[in-house]
């Protein structure tokens, strides 16, 4: 028999990591722009030589391609996110279903035939 309790586990689960994930990504996006921004400051403030400002680009370069991806991550997420909260109460009444679900499989996992006529041979 098929655990319909897991698909809704599922879904629900999808829905709640959503939520870390863009959490996440908005906070490495920003982590991403502070880096920026020194390495920026270091340049601007500094005298640094030909060498050391090709490692800075380079590090910028790694940075602002970290930042992309993190922030295509917080927008493919933002949608779900925004979904989630405007739909608590449903989200609620899911985890509910769920609980029931999961009772009610149980029971049926225990459930077996007893023979109460006896055998005549």
């Amino acid at each position: 028999m098929e655990n319909v309790s897991i698909k809704i586990d599922e879904f629900l689960r999808f829905i709640r990591e959503s939520a870390i994930q863009y959490d996440y990504a908005i906070n490495e996006v920003k982590r991403c722009e502070d880096q920026t921004q020194d390495i920026l400051h270091k340049l601007e403030l500094e005298d640094i030589k030909y060498k050391e400002r090709a490692k800075y680009a380079t590090m910028i370069q790694k940075i602002r391609r970290e930042r992309r991806e993190l922030k295509d991550e917080a927008l493919l997420k933002s949608p779900i996110v925004q979904w989630g909260k405007s739909h608590i109460r449903e989200l609620n009444e899911l985890e509910k279903l769920l609980g029931e679900v999961r009772k009610l499989e149980k029971v049926c996992s225990g459930a077996a035939y007893t023979n109460y006529i006896r055998n005549r041979t």
